[in-house]
């Protein structure tokens, strides 16, 4: 996805889960951070692993949970 994006743009990527990942979520992460991509991740729910959504975005400040579905 990330190499059709025209030339110069910055890419992003927003991961969003209600659950725990059964993969290594730091490699698949890590590979896009090493593209210079922006990952935020978005955790809906109760059910979700912080330690995961912080693996994955790698900044605090790009992790967002909401416990509470309306």
């Amino acid at each position: 996805m990330l190499s059709k994006a025209r030339p110069g743009a910055s890419s992003v990527v927003i991961v969003l889960t209600d659950g725990a990942s059964q993969d290594d979520v730091e490699e698949a992460a890590s590979d896009l951070i090493s593209d210079k991509a922006f990952i935020f991740a978005v955790g809906i729910g109760d059910q979700i692993d912080t330690t995961q959504l912080n693996k994955i975005a790698a900044v605090p400040e790009n992790v967002y949970h909401e416990s509470r579905v309306v």
